[in-house]
C-alpha cells in the first residue's frame, strides 16, 4: 500500500471489523479468592498468618472444601463408591477385631488356667481369624491404594485442565505476585494430598469405630476405664494441638516452598546451560543453589527439633497408659471376680479407645503436612479458577476484568472500555506524521476491510506499574505490513501481549481477524517434545499423508532448512531440538510453521534476530506471499525494506506512526 507525500495515511480510520469481543475495565476488583474452594476473610485463621501459622481446625474445613470437589464433580460416582467400599472394609475390620479381642481372652484364660481343650479351641479359632483377615486387610490396602491415584489423577486432570485454560499458564509466570512453583503443586502436592488424605482419613474413620465398638465392650468389662479415657485423652489433644499444631503446619509449609524453589533453580541452570557456560556463572549459580539449599536444611532442621518435643511428650502420653488397666484390674482378679483372660481383653479395648481418642496427637506430623498441602493447592486452585461469568480465568489484576469472549467466521476483538473514575486521556498521545486528506479518500477508507484496527488504546502493565501507551489508535489493511521500533524496555513486545490477548489492563478497542487466522512468532521459538514432523507442524497435529510429507520437505527448503532433514534422519525422528538446533534454525523453524499456516495475520517479535541478512530477506519474501498482513518487532534496519509502515515507540506512552519513507526521511 504506497503513500505519497501529502495523502491521509489509510491505518488510521473510524471503521471496525462487523464483531467484536467486549473487554470492559471495571472500577473495582473481583476478588480472585471467591473462586477458591474456601473463601477465608482477613480474620480467617486458615490463612497464613504474619507469623507464618497455619491454625489446623481451619485448614480441615478448607481441605474439606478441597476435597469434597471430587464427590460433587464428574466422577462423583465413582468417589462415593470407593468411599462406601471403604467404610464396609472398615466396619468389617471392627467387628474382626472385636472378635480377636474375644478369642485372645479364651485363649489366655485357658492357658493360665491350663485348660488345654478350651486352649486348643481358641486356637484354631484364632487360625480361622488369620485366614479371613489376611485377604480381608490385603483387600483394605487395595482399595486405600486405589483410592488415592484415582483420586489423583482426577484433581491433577483438573488442575492441569485449568491451568491450560485462558492462558492461565502464561499469567502466573508474568504476574509477580502470584504462586509459585505451580508444576510442583501440581505434580508432588497433589500426590501427597490424596495420599495423606485417603491414609488420615480412612484412620480417623476406623478409629471412630474402634472407639464405639470397644468403649461398649469396655463399659461392660470395667466401666470406670471410659470416663478416665476420654478425659486424659481430651487433654492430651488439646495441649498436642496448641503446643506443636501451629509450628509444624507453618515448618511443613516453609520446608515445601524452600525445597520447591532449590528445584526450580536447579532446573532453570540446566535449560540454561549453555548461557551459563559462556558467562562463567557456574561459580554464582552454585553459590545461589547452596544457598537455597542451606535455607531449606535450615528450616527443616527446626522442623526436626519441633518433631523430637513432639516425639517426647508422644512417648510420655502413650506409656503412662500401659499400667493403668492392669492397676484397675488386679484387684477383681486377685479377688476372683474375672478370669485372667478379660484382663487381657480390658487391656486391648483400653489401647483401641485410646489409640483411637490420640490419633490427632500421633499422627500430628502428617496432619501438619496436609494442612500446608491443602494450603497451597487451594491457592492454586483460586488462582486458576475459571471466571463464572462467561469461562476464562478470572485475573489477578485489580484494573480490568475479562467479561465477555466471542469469535465469528470473519474478525473478533477486544475492547477496553475504561471506567468513570479513570483519569482524562493523557496528552501524551500517538502522533500520525500524515498530512489530511478530503473527505471522500477518507470515507473509501473507512470501507476498506482491516486485518488489524486499534482504536483508543491506553495499555499498562498487568498491575499498573508503566503506560506502554495512551490513545494509540490505526488500521491496517490486507497488504500492510508494519514495523515496531524503538528502545529496548519501550513496551514493544507488551502491545503485541496486548494484540495477542494476553494483557488486558487498561482501556480501548483490538480488532482482529478470529485466533484460527492469526499466527505469534516470538523471538525464542517453543521447541516442544517430539519428531520432527510434530516439531514443523506446531501447534498443529501432524497429518500423516505423503502429500504433507511432500509439503514439509518444500518448505524446509523455503525455510532455508535444505539439510535438516537428512541431518536428523527423517521426519519422524526424535531429538532434544531445544538443544540440538541453534537459535537461529530454532527460528527458521518457526517461520516454517508460520508459512505452513498461511494465517491472515502474522506478528513477529524479532523473529529472524538469529538469522543472516540474505536468510532474512528470504523469508521475508515467503512471508509476503503467505500472509496478508504482518506486524515485526526488530531493530534492523534492513527489516525497513519489507515493510509499508513504521509504528516508533518513543517512551512515556508516546507512538508516532508514519510510512517506512517517512521514517527513513526523518533518519
Amino acid at each position: 500500500m504506497g503513500i505519497a507525500d501529502g495523502e491521509e495515511d489509510p491505518l488510521v480510520g473510524s471503521s471496525r471489523p462487523d464483531h467484536v469481543v467486549e473487554i470492559h475495565k471495571t472500577a473495582s476488583s473481583i476478588s480472585a479468592s471467591a473462586l477458591s474452594t474456601s473463601s477465608p476473610s482477613s480474620s480467617d485463621l486458615s490463612a497464613v498468618s504474619l507469623q507464618g501459622h497455619i491454625a489446623i481446625l481451619p485448614a480441615a474445613k478448607k481441605w474439606w472444601a478441597v476435597s469434597r470437589l471430587w464427590f460433587t464433580g464428574e466422577e462423583r460416582n465413582k468417589a462415593r463408591a470407593y468411599a462406601g467400599a471403604s467404610i464396609f472394609m472398615s466396619i468389617l475390620t471392627t467387628l474382626l477385631l472385636l472378635k480377636i479381642s474375644s478369642v485372645q481372652s479364651a485363649f489366655n484364660s485357658a492357658l493360665s488356667e491350663k485348660e488345654s481343650a478350651e486352649f486348643y479351641s481358641a486356637v484354631w479359632s484364632f487360625v480361622g481369624i488369620i485366614i479371613f483377615a489376611a485377604p480381608l486387610f490385603a483387600l483394605n490396602e487395595y482399595i486405600d491404594s486405589r483410592i488415592s491415584i484415582e483420586w489423583r489423577s482426577w484433581m491433577a486432570s483438573r488442575l492441569i485442565s485449568s491451568y491450560f485454560n485462558d492462558l492461565a499458564y502464561f499469567r502466573l509466570k508474568m504476574d509477580s505476585k502470584a504462586i509459585d512453583n505451580p508444576d510442583q503443586r501440581i505434580c508432588e502436592d497433589v500426590r501427597s494430598f490424596t495420599s495423606s488424605s485417603v491414609i488420615l482419613a480412612v484412620g480417623i474413620l476406623r478409629q471412630i469405630f474402634y472407639c464405639v465398638a470397644f468403649s461398649g465392650l469396655l463399659a461392660t468389662l470395667a466401666p470406670g476405664l471410659v470416663g478416665f479415657l476420654l478425659a486424659y485423652a481430651a487433654l492430651g489433644t488439646i495441649v498436642t494441638a496448641r503446643v506443636f499444631g501451629k509450628p509444624l503446619t507453618a515448618l511443613a509449609f516453609h520446608v515445601l516452598e524452600k525445597e520447591a524453589d532449590l528445584r526450580f533453580d536447579l532446573v532453570r541452570v540446566r535449560e540454561n546451560a549453555e548461557s551459563v557456560a559462556f558467562y562463567g556463572a557456574d561459580g554464582r549459580e552454585s553459590r545461589i543453589a547452596a544457598g537455597r539449599l542451606g535455607t531449606a536444611v535450615s528450616v527443616t532442621r527446626r522442623q526436626i527439633l519441633i518433631h523430637a518435643w513432639l516425639s517426647l511428650w508422644q512417648n510420655i502420653y502413650s506409656y503412662a497408659t500401659i499400667l493403668i488397666p492392669s492397676l484397675l484390674m488386679a484387684p477383681r482378679y486377685f479377688a476372683g471376680e474375672v478370669r485372667f483372660g478379660t484382663i487381657v481383653q480390658v487391656g486391648f479395648a483400653f489401647s483401641k479407645i485410646e489409640g483411637a481418642l490420640s490419633y490427632v496427637i500421633t499422627h500430628l506430623a502428617q496432619v501438619s503436612n496436609l494442612a500446608a498441602e491443602t494450603e497451597r493447592l487451594d491457592a492454586l486452585m483460586t488462582a486458576v479458577a475459571p471466571d463464572p461469568r462467561g469461562g476464562g480465568v478470572q485475573r489477578t489484576s485489580t484494573t480490568s476484568r475479562i467479561i465477555s469472549t466471542s469469535f465469528n467466521s470473519r474478525t473478533s476483538s477486544t475492547s477496553f472500555n475504561r471506567s468513570s473514575s479513570s483519569k482524562e486521556k493523557s496528552n501524551g498521545s500517538n502522533t500520525i506524521e500524515d498530512a489530511g486528506a478530503g473527505s471522500k479518500e477518507k470515507e473509501k477508507d473507512d470501507t476498506t476491510p482491516s486485518c488489524l484496527e486499534i482504536q483508543s488504546l491506553h495499555l499498562t502493565t498487568p498491575h499498573g506499574e508503566k503506560i506502554i501507551c495512551t490513545d494509540l489508535s490505526f488500521k491496517l489493511s490486507p497488504g500492510d505490513s508494519l514495523l515496531i521500533v524503538g528502545p529496548s524496555g519501550v513496551g514493544k513486545s507488551s502491545l503485541m501481549r496486548a494484540v495477542a490477548g494476553l494483557w488486558s489492563t487498561g482501556s480501548g478497542l483490538i480488532a482482529t481477524p478470529p485466533p484460527s487466522d492469526l499466527f505469534f512468532l516470538p523471538q525464542k521459538p517453543y521447541m516442544p517434545l517430539g519428531t520432527l514432523r510434530q516439531q514443523l507442524c506446531f501447534p498443529d497435529e501432524p497429518v500423516r499423508t505423503y502429500t504433507e510429507a511432500a509439503n514439509l520437505k518444500d518448505l524446509l527448503i523455503t525455510a532455508c532448512l535444505p539439510d535438516l532433514l537428512d541431518r536428523v534422519g527423517g521426519l519422524d525422528s526424535e531429538c532434544d531440538w531445544s538443544h540440538m538446533l541453534s537459535l537461529g534454525e530454532q527460528q527458521r523453524v518457526a517461520f516454517l510453521r508460520l508459512l505452513r499456516r498461511r494465517p491472515s495475520v502474522a506478528f513477529l517479535d524479532e523473529s529472524t534476530s538469529g538469522v543472516d541478512s540474505s536468510t532474512e530477506n528470504r523469508l521475508y519474501a515467503a512471508l509476503q506471499s503467505a500472509c496478508s498482513c504482518y506486524i515485526s518487532i526488530g531493530h534492523k534496519k534492513e527489516l525497513l525494506a519489507h515493510h509499508t509502515h513504521v509504528l516508533e515507540a518513543t517512551g512515556q506512552g508516546r507512538w508516532i506512526l508514519q510510512t517506512t519513507r517517512q521514517y527513513q526521511q526523518r533518519g
